[in-house]
């Protein structure tokens, strides 16, 4: 392993003072869900989680955020695949069988928000502009 350390320059602790990262606290949490179709599977609902971390800087905010989904291949994909294999299969006495059962897929994504709030509101909501990177498993 190699550590190496070097002086942070006085650029990068004027950016860093800017951001003010030493005021991200939890400001909001909030919930969502929707219908989503994910491609040769059977449409499901999508759950997350995002929790509100407040102004880095003005008008810029950090928001944190977790969703969930969980389907299965639709039938026609399964099969289809299953009768592939069985061609791909040598057996020269006739006695092989692929046996298909449905094939379970879930994901979840975890990841972080950036997003610039624009300074029109409208009664009780405000638009913003975002980029988002998240980790799926």
């Amino acid at each position: 392993m190699v550590v190496m350390a070097a002086p942070v320059t006085a650029h990068a602790q004027g950016l860093f003072e800017r951001l003010n990262l030493d005021r991200l606290k939890l400001t909001a949490m909030g919930g969502s869900y929707g219908a989503i179709r994910p491609s040769q599977m059977e449409a499901t609902q999508a759950y997350s989680l995002h929790a509100d971390y407040g102004e880095i800087a003005e008008r810029w905010r950090v928001v944190f955020n977790v969703t969930y989904w969980g389907s299965h291949y639709t039938e026609s994909i399964v099969r289809g695949f299953a009768d592939s294999l069985g061609r791909s299969v040598e057996d020269p006495e006739g006695n092989a069988e692929v046996i298909a059962s449905g094939v379970a897929v879930s994901d979840i994504a975890v990841g972080g928000d950036v997003r610039w709030m624009s300074p029109m509101r409208f009664v009780r909501f405000q638009p913003y502009l975002g980029g988002n990177v998240s980790v799926h498993v």
